[in-house]
């Protein structure tokens, strides 16, 4: 682990010295000269000083050249002698012609100048370099059709029961501007029970609706399917919606956390992004109509003041950021008084049999941070970032024996916990038609034995209650995550860690992602898996699998359905404008019949989407308005956001 961060350490300061020489002289002190070629304005060459001279003389030349001299080689180099020639033949080169040659001079990104000629015929414009998230790990649901309006009808499995399912809903989508669209999904879900698979129960209650649905005040905030306007890197990115998880920068705090695997809670979350050369904000709210969770991430780039032009300055970024879960479960009521008669008592929770939700003495888990990042290089095809995180996690942990199991009150004392990151982030774009999108994420990881990395990771709201890495619990009242990980034994010594991760996304035909965290002491080690079909023909595809809490290296990569693991598949198949097929296979978290305490189950949804287009234009077709985009431009006027993609 030590020779791995001595290798980052010398590859990024030689980065670094090779850069800052790169800015001081980009021409390696050779001068260039720019020649147009008047027999044909649209041919546009350079030649460097050092190269032979021309063996032809052009015919038309201005009244005054200059001489051109090399300092390495005077005696070997000619003389251009200007040549005067009639008014009437003398012809300028065209508008176009020069643009390009000054195109040439200011871009440094473009090594061959003929690439730059597009205009001209000679090459197709380049692409637009794909920013932000290329790829929706664990994402829930795939994007809505555009202005339409419909319904989604079908048959979910849910545990035992079967229910019938509708959704009436409508798409909305317009432009503000040029690049920014405003996207807005409305819909209604309804589940009616079908069957009940125990012998006993049946067909008892068929035709009932899922009250559980509707009964907490966020339950009807998921009217709002989505709302988005912007895109992850562009100035400004509004984001709502029950579907997407959450990261806050760099992901020390916060990452990927995902607010609805409990499938008998519907949380409508917020994420709202701002930045300019100078400063920006982040910021992540998981419920919009009573938050538990929230977390903000302020920045400011000190040297965008010096020289906004020069990237490295203009990518240096400070920022603090605060994340905290204020209802979170210190310790779990447990059924003592057997309220559902089932004889368990303390080897199950207790269960507000209105919200459906544990109940639990809460307190506050705050974690809070500083970093600081920029970039090492940035070309047209190429950018590389380095980045360093120091993280705290701070809350309360009772102070008497964990045999004392009151809920109603307990005494705490203080416990603060830090972790330091420092990580590396390339991407890459290739092609022309259709682009190749590269991501590569690579970070190490030294932290306090009582600290975890992440600690708002997907599987939290099932984890906060009940944290069980080896998917066994021996003391279920004090199985929250905030005592089972801030309350290790710090007599260890520090952790040592790391984190790599991987995407490929070609066009909208496939993208594939992987991803591995890992530690040298602790059942943190995490492993997930994404491939996804963004649309090929008339059929889109997505699925992840992520194992989460292995033991060791080797259970990281063994494929099952235990209690700590997510899988996720989703399918659609437009059978024409007006008619598609759905089918979802989902691993979300719930109490079952057997015991209440969290358990993963497996949920099938098979539904048919019927909808009608509203506006003239409208095909029916997905159209991924979450994938930012940036022009192929110069460097001073690329933005430099703060986004963790």
């Amino acid at each position: 682990m030590r020779q791995i961060f001595k290798l980052l350490l010398l590859i990024s300061l030689f980065s670094i010295s090779t850069t800052m020489a790169q800015e001081a002289d980009p021409n390696g002190g050779k001068k260039k000269v720019f020649k147009v070629k008047q027999l044909n304005t649209n041919d546009i060459s350079t030649t460097n000083a050092s190269s032979p001279p021309p063996t032809t003389t052009p015919t038309t030349t201005p009244t005054t050249t200059p001489t051109t001299t090399p300092t390495t080689t005077p005696t070997t180099t000619p003389t251009t002698t200007p040549t005067t020639t009639p008014t009437t033949q003398t012809k300028e080169p065209s508008q176009n012609a020069i643009e390009s040659v000054e195109q040439v001079k200011t871009d440094d990104k473009l090594k061959d100048p003929v690439k730059i000629t597009h205009g001209h015929g000679i090459l197709p414009p380049p692409q637009d370099f794909i920013e932000g998230e290329i790829v929706k790990v664990g994402q829930i649901g795939l994007l809505p059709w555009e202005n339409r309006f419909g319904a989604m009808i079908g048959i979910e499995r849910l545990g035992e029961k079967f229910y019938g399912t509708i959704t009436p809903g409508m798409n909305y989508k317009f432009n503000l501007s040029r690049r920014r669209a405003v996207s807005l999904t409305l819909g209604v879900p309804l589940r009616f029970e079908i069957l009940d698979a125990r012998s006993d129960v049946r067909f008892e209650n068929a035709g009932s609706f899922r009250s559980q649905d509707w009964d907490e005040i966020s339950d009807f905030a998921k009217v709002i399917q989505r709302l988005t306007f912007g895109g992850k890197e562009q100035r400004f990115y509004l984001d709502v919606n029950r579907f997407s998880n959450r990261t806050l920068g760099h992901g020390a705090l916060i990452k990927r956390y995902d607010s609805n695997l409990n499938f008998n809670t519907s949380r409508v979350g917020l994420q709202l992004d701002a930045f300019n050369d100078f400063a920006g904000f982040e910021t992540v709210i998981n419920d919009i109509t009573r938050p538990n969770l929230v977390g903000g991430l302020v920045f400011i780039k000190p040297l965008s003041f010096i020289n906004r032009k020069n990237y490295m300055l203009r990518s240096f970024s400070i920022g603090v950021s605060m994340v905290g879960d204020f209802r979170a479960p210190l310790r779990n009521d447990l059924d003592r008084f057997d309220i559902d008669k089932d004889g368990r008592r303390t080897s199950e929770l207790t269960i507000d049999q209105n919200t459906f939700q544990p109940k639990s003495l809460t307190t506050n888990v705050v974690g809070y941070g500083i970093d600081a990042e920029i970039k090492l290089y940035d070309k047209k095809y190429l950018d590389w970032k380095t980045y360093v995180d120091y993280s705290f996690l701070e809350t309360g942990l009772p102070t008497q024996n964990n045999q004392e199991v009151r809920t109603n009150f307990v005494s705490t004392h203080r416990v603060r916990s830090g972790g330091f990151t420092w990580g590396h982030l390339i991407r890459s774009n290739i092609g022309t038609s259709t682009i190749h999108a590269f991501r590569a994420r690579l970070e190490y990881r030294n932290y306090d034995a009582n600290y975890l990395p992440s600690y708002f990771d997907p599987l939290y709201e099932i984890q906060r209650v009940q944290y069980s890495p080896n998917g066994s619990i021996t003391d279920l009242a004090n199985a929250t995550k905030a005592q089972q990980v801030l309350g290790r034994d710090t007599n260890a010594g520090r952790i040592h860690g790391g984190y790599l991760e991987g995407n490929w996304r070609y066009g909208d035909y496939f993208a594939l992602a992987a991803g591995l965290e890992f530690n040298s002491r602790t059942p943190d080690n995490h492993f997930f898996l994404h491939l996804e079909l963004p649309k090929v023909g008339n059929f889109q595809f997505a699925t992840t699998y992520q194992r989460r809490n292995a033991t060791n290296m080797a259970q990281a990569f063994q494929f099952n359905l235990a209690n700590n693991n997510i899988w996720i598949v989703q399918s659609r198949y437009l059978f024409s404008r007006f008619i598609a097929t759905n089918l979802s296979v989902m691993t979300p978290f719930g109490f079952n019949a057997d015991s209440s305490v969290f358990r993963n189950t497996i949920q099938v949804n098979l539904s048919v989407e019927i909808g009608f287009a509203f506006l003239d234009g409208s095909t029916g077709q997905k159209t991924n308005t979450e994938q930012p985009l940036k022009n192929s431009m110069d460097q001073s006027q690329k933005p430099a956001s703060r986004s963790e993609n």
